[in-house]
């Protein structure tokens, strides 16, 4: 007479192989280089492409969006942050170029003041200020 062998036990013993590709694991200039490209407003198929797997191919998207959450959802408010603080502290410390995209921000049609205006007409023309009593 046969006697069944005891299947579970068996399995049990075996160890755990899960079969398959390794899991990607992204790194710390994978992540800056994600939040970069999307803050600039690539797209997200693009940025795949410049992020390669172990396998030395670009990843797929679905693995972007599970790998790269964060960075996607908050890339471009992060960058834009970094910016303006940087920007700000211009302003504070005085420097001119900084002082200047101020007030052109504040007065996009350069309407600050009469001599502002008569200063961006003569930028429409390099190199000759404009003359009406004379051609």
């Amino acid at each position: 007479m046969m006697v069944k062998k005891d299947k579970t036990k068996e399995k049990a013993k075996r160890p755990f192989h899960k079969g398959g590709m390794p899991p990607f694991v992204p790194t710390e200039v994978d992540r800056a280089i994600v939040q970069l490209l999307v803050s600039m407003g690539m797209a997200q198929h693009r940025v795949c492409l410049r992020i390669r797997g172990r396998d030395g191919k670009p990843i797929a998207e679905t693995t972007l969006k599970k790998y790269f959450a964060h960075g996607l959802m908050v890339g471009k408010v992060e960058v834009v942050t970094k910016v303006l603080t940087k920007f700000m502290q211009a302003i504070e410390e005085g420097k001119q170029w900084a002082c200047e995209r101020d007030c052109e921000t504040q007065h996009p049609h350069g309407h600050a003041s009469p001599e502002a205006r008569r200063e961006r007409r003569g930028r429409r023309f390099p190199g000759r200020m404009i003359s009406w009593d004379g051609f």
